[in-house]
């Protein structure tokens, strides 16, 4: 999870990692 977040860091704004983390999230809890 680490090593994606910091791939990522420079190309996504905070608010599409912020959706894709929830989205995450929810899958998880579903």
């Amino acid at each position: 999870m680490g090593q994606v977040m910091q791939k990522s860091k420079g190309q996504a704004n905070p608010q599409q990692a912020s959706e894709l983390l929830i989205k995450h999230l929810n899958d998880i809890i579903d």
